[in-house]
């Protein structure tokens, strides 16, 4: 897929991806997490990640997560009932990725139609705990913990 250029791009890294990720959580606050396929040829094989993806050109964080979050789930959502919860940053083979990250609450598990990888339910601990996580959505994990959600 082609990635957007972003500011803060430079000849030695001409290029910045971007990707939005929303964690889902549902009304007992467990969170609704995408278990990727086991291809090799996909981001993040075997992983639990959050579902969304990378920005087309154009996109903004927003966009492209409405985007993904109706292409991976047939989820249509009002961007109003988003909440932030911050960007991290990862670097694979030189390029890096701006992940921008929000959290959707509540959310029906039972009204998704998963169309990439698995749908997981997982408590926030068992989140944490599990090593299939993948390093971007476990920095975020922290974050969301510190939500009045969780507290």
């Amino acid at each position: 897929m082609e990635m957007d250029v972003v500011a803060g791009a430079s000849a030695e890294n001409p290029e910045i991806r971007r990707f939005s990720g929303a964690f889902l959580v549902s009304a007992d606050r467990t969170l609704i997490l995408q278990l990727r396929d086991a291809h090799a040829s996909i981001d993040n094989p075997s992983r639990i990640s959050t579902f969304g993806g990378s920005a087309e050109p154009g996109e903004g964080p927003v966009e492209c997560l409405l985007r993904e979050l109706y292409e991976e789930l047939g989820l249509t959502i009002d961007p109003a009932v988003l909440f932030r919860l911050g960007v991290t940053h990862k670097v694979e083979n030189g390029v890096r990725t701006d992940c921008d990250f929000y959290l959707l609450h509540p959310v029906d598990s039972t009204g998704l139609t998963v169309t990439e990888g698995h749908l997981i339910e997982l408590s926030l601990d068992d989140a944490f705990n599990d090593e299939r996580l993948t390093p971007t959505c476990r920095s975020m994990l922290a974050r969301l913990s510190e939500h009045a959600l969780f507290g």
